[in-house]
C-alpha cells in the first residue's frame, strides 16, 4: 500500500477520533456538590496535656480532611484560667493561637459562651474584647448570641450561635436572648440546615444530667421550628442522642482537654464515650455526617441525618454506647 492509500484508509479513523475527543471535550463535567465542614469541641481552655492531645489530634485531621475544613465551632468553656489582663493576656498566644497552630488550622473559630466563660464581666469582656481588637484572629465572637449563616451569599447552612447561661444570667437577659431565638428561628431558611450552638445540653447521660430548663424554655422551640441538630459541650465527655419525640439530633462534644466525666446513665444512645475527643461535621444539601474522635485521632462513631427529619442511620461504630 503507498502512502496514498494509506492516508485514504487512515483519514476517516483520525478524523472520528478527533470529532469523539471534541465532543468529549465539550461535554460538561458535573458539578461538584456544596458542602461545609467543621470540627466542633468544648471545655479545653487549661494548658493540660489533654488539651495538647486532642488539639494535636485535631490538627493532623485538619491536614488530612478534604475537602478542608471551613471552620471550627468551640462549644464554651474556653478558659479555665484567669484573663484579668483582658485581650492583652498571654494565654491567648499559648492556650489559643499556638495551641491550635495556624498552619494546619487556618479557618476561623466561632465561639459559644460556656458558665466558665461569665465567671466574671472582666472575663467575659476579655473574650468578647480579644475579637474586637484583633480582626486577623481566628477568634470570633462577636455577641453573646449571633447567627450565622454559611456559605455568605448562598447559604447550606444556619447556626445560632446561643448563650446558654440561664442560671447565671439575669431572668430578664435570658428572656431577651429566647425571643431572639425564636425570631431567628422562624425566619425562612436560607439553606438546608438549621443548627443551634450553645454549651449546655437539653439531654446528657452525664454527670451534669438533662436540662429541665432548657427543655422547657428552648425545646419547644426547637420542635416547632425543626431544628435539625443541637451541638453542645459542658459534660466532659462525647454523646450523640436520639429523643423518642424529638427531630433534632442531641450531640455533646466537651472532651476538649479539661477533665473526663463518665456516663450516669446508659439507657439512652445510640452513642456515649466518657473520654476526651472532638467532632467532625459534614454538611451537603441532602445530609448531615457526624464523626466523633478520640484524643488519638481514632474515629469511634458516625452518624447521617437528613434535614428536617428524625431519620438517622449509624454508619460505623467502633466503641459501644455508655463505654
Amino acid at each position: 500500500m503507498d502512502c496514498r492509500s494509506s492516508f485514504r484508509f487512515l483519514a476517516p479513523l483520525v478524523l472520528l477520533f478527533l470529532s469523539r475527543g471534541q465532543a468529549s471535550a465539550q461535554r460538561p463535567t458535573p458539578e461538584a456538590k456544596p458542602q461545609l465542614n467543621f470540627l466542633a469541641f468544648g471545655d479545653w481552655g487549661s494548658g493540660t496535656a489533654n488539651q495538647k492531645a486532642v488539639a494535636a489530634a485535631m490538627a493532623a485531621t485538619a491536614v488530612k480532611q478534604q475537602p478542608p475544613f471551613d471552620a471550627a465551632l468551640s462549644l464554651g468553656d474556653n478558659f479555665y484560667v484567669d484573663l484579668s489582663q483582658g485581650a492583652k493576656s498571654t494565654v491567648w498566644k499559648t492556650m489559643f493561637e499556638e495551641m491550635y497552630p495556624r498552619d494546619k488550622m487556618p479557618f476561623p473559630f466561632y465561639i459559644a459562651v460556656g458558665n466558665h466563660d461569665i465567671e466574671t464581666d472582666e472575663k467575659l469582656q476579655a473574650e468578647l474584647d480579644y475579637a474586637a481588637q484583633n480582626p486577623k484572629t481566628r477568634w470570633k465572637l462577636p455577641a453573646r448570641w449571633y447567627r450565622l449563616d454559611l456559605p455568605e451569599g448562598k447559604p447550606l447552612v444556619s447556626f445560632l450561635m446561643l448563650d446558654s447561661n440561664h442560671k447565671e444570667m439575669p431572668r430578664k437577659l435570658f428572656d431577651e436572648e429566647t425571643n431572639w431565638l425564636e425570631t431567628e428561628l422562624a425566619k425562612p431558611r436560607p439553606g438546608q440546615w438549621l443548627v443551634c450552638v450553645a454549651h449546655h445540653p437539653l439531654f446528657n447521660n452525664g454527670k451534669h444530667k438533662d436540662d429541665k430548663y432548657l427543655i422547657n424554655n428552648w425545646g419547644p422551640l426547637f420542635k416547632k421550628y425543626n431544628v435539625d441538630l443541637y451541638l453542645t459541650g459542658h459534660d466532659h465527655n462525647l454523646q450523640h442522642l436520639e429523643i423518642p419525640g424529638w427531630t433534632t439530633s442531641f450531640c455533646i462534644s466537651g472532651g476538649g482537654g479539661q477533665s473526663s466525666y463518665g456516663m450516669e446513665r446508659k439507657d439512652r444512645g445510640p452513642f456515649a464515650f466518657g473520654g476526651f475527643g472532638f467532632a467532625a461535621l459534614r454538611f451537603t444539601p441532602e445530609t448531615l455526617t457526624v464523626r466523633f474522635f478520640d484524643a488519638s485521632g481514632k474515629e469511634l462513631h458516625t452518624f447521617d441525618r437528613k434535614p428536617n427529619t428524625a431519620e438517622t442511620s449509624k454508619t460505623r461504630e467502633t466503641v459501644e454506647a455508655g463505654k
